[in-house]
C-alpha cells in the first residue's frame, strides 16, 4: 500500500512525520483544510451545502427596499406651457386657414419668445395632449352618443350582398352571398351565387322569404348595394335607384 503525507499548513510548513493515511483520509483532510480568499481564512464549516463553497455574498446596509430619493428636474417646457395654451385656445376661434400648425407654434415660440434649449418632439408632445384637453375644457370636445335601436317583432329586416371567397373543387373562387336579417330577432337567411346582378338579387329575396314563411311589414333595409342603388347624391346622401326596380322595394 503506498503512503503519502497530510496536505500542507496554512502558512506553509510541512507536517513533520505524518503518519499513513488512505487516499479517502487524505480527500477528508484536503476538503477541510481552510481556504484563503483575500488574505482572510474562511474555513470550509462556513457553507452548510458543501465543502470547497464561496461564502454567500453579504447584503448592503441599506435596506432593500429604501432607495435614495431625487428631487424631479423641472422641465425645460415648462416656462412656456402658459404661452402654448393660450395660442392653443385662441385657435378654436380662429379660421381654419389661420390656426396654428405645430411647425409654426415652435417657430413662434423661439423667434418671439426666446425658446432655444427645447426641441421639436418635446413641444409636440405636449400640443398633442393639451389639444384634446383644452376642448374638453371649453365644452368644444365632440360629444360621445349611443342611441339604442329598437324594431318591432317582424317590423324590419336589414338586406347586404357582398363577395366572398370560397374553395371549389380545390380552387378559390369568388362567389356573392346574399344575406336577409330580421332586425329584431337577428335571424338571417343566406344564399350564395355565382353572380352579383339583379337576378340572383331578386332570387336571394325570394329564397329569404319562402325560409321565413313571410315578409316583413315594415320594410326592408339596404346599405349603397349596386344592384339597388345607382348613384349617392353628393353629401345629401340621397340615392338614385337602379333602373327597373321593382316598386314595392324601399331603400
Amino acid at each position: 500500500m503506498s503512503t503519502c503525507h497530510s496536505p500542507q499548513s496554512v502558512n506553509g510548513e510541512e507536517n513533520a512525520g505524518a503518519a499513513e493515511a488512505t487516499p479517502a483520509a487524505v480527500t477528508t483532510a484536503k476538503h477541510n483544510a481552510p481556504i484563503r480568499v483575500r488574505d482572510i481564512l474562511i474555513p470550509e464549516a462556513y457553507d452548510a451545502a458543501g465543502p470547497r463553497r464561496w461564502p454567500p455574498k453579504t447584503r448592503s446596509c441599506r435596506a432593500e427596499n429604501e432607495r435614495k430619493e431625487y428631487t424631479p428636474r423641472p422641465s425645460k417646457l415648462e416656462p412656456f406651457k402658459p404661452i402654448i395654451d393660450a395660442i392653443l385656445l385662441a385657435d378654436l376661434d380662429a379660421p381654419r386657414k389661420q390656426r396654428h400648425t405645430l411647425t409654426r407654434l415652435f417657430q413662434r415660440l423661439i423667434d418671439e419668445h426666446g425658446m432655444s434649449e427645447v426641441s421639436y418632439p418635446v413641444v409636440g408632445r405636449y400640443v398633442r395632449q393639451r389639444r384634446p384637453q383644452i376642448l374638453a375644457e371649453t365644452g368644444r370636445a365632440p360629444s360621445k352618443v349611443f342611441i339604442p335601436q329598437t324594431h318591432r317583432p317582424g317590423d324590419e329586416a336589414e338586406v347586404d350582398f357582398g363577395d366572398v371567397m370560397i374553395r371549389l373543387r380545390g380552387e378559390l373562387v369568388i362567389c356573392y352571398l346574399f344575406c336577409f336579417r330580421m332586425s329584431f330577432s337577428g335571424k338571417a337567411i343566406h344564399r350564395a351565387s355565382l353572380s352579383a346582378g339583379q337576378g340572383a338579387f331578386f332570387e336571394g329575396h325570394l329564397h329569404a322569404v319562402l325560409r321565413l314563411g313571410g315578409v316583413p311589414t315594415g320594410k326592408v333595409r339596404y346599405d349603397n348595394l349596386r344592384a339597388v342603388v345607382a348613384q349617392v347624391l353628393g353629401f345629401t346622401r340621397a340615392r338614385v335607384s337602379t333602373p327597373n326596380l321593382p316598386e314595392g322595394l324601399h331603400r
